[in-house]
């Protein structure tokens, strides 16, 4: 799997995130913290950027690190509060945790196609 594969796969966990704070801070909005709310501000121009580089600039290093952070600040914000606030989470981000969980390690999964192996 090649690196783009593999940020297109983070970039999904992330926008299935996005998607679910955002049917809740619509349902919900006191239910949403404010880390939570930052990150959906934030993410999706990271997510943006990610998915449509085609790799023509030396941003991409940078771009690869800033999706990887974004995701686990949402994994850390997430399962943060579910242990903090059990009754406040919803059952969509309980569920979406073992895939962002999953998305994480495979970006992070050894390729022989992924560009940053340098032929390794």
């Amino acid at each position: 799997m090649n690196r783009r594969n593999k940020n297109l796969a983070l970039c999904a966990a992330n926008a299935l995130l996005f998607v679910i704070l955002l049917w809740k801070t619509r349902a919900y909005p006191d239910s949403v913290r404010g880390a939570l709310l930052v990150w959906m501000f934030v993410a999706p121009f990271i997510l943006a950027a990610a998915a449509f580089d085609k790799r023509l600039s030396g941003r991409s290093g940078v771009l690869d690190m800033l999706l990887f952070l974004t995701t686990g600040t949402a994994i850390g914000l997430t399962l943060g509060g579910a242990l903090s606030r059990f009754d406040a989470t919803s059952a969509a981000e309980i569920a979406w945790l073992p895939f962002g969980l999953s998305a994480a390690i495979l970006h992070y999964w050894p390729s022989r196609q992924d560009e940053y192996r340098q032929g390794r």
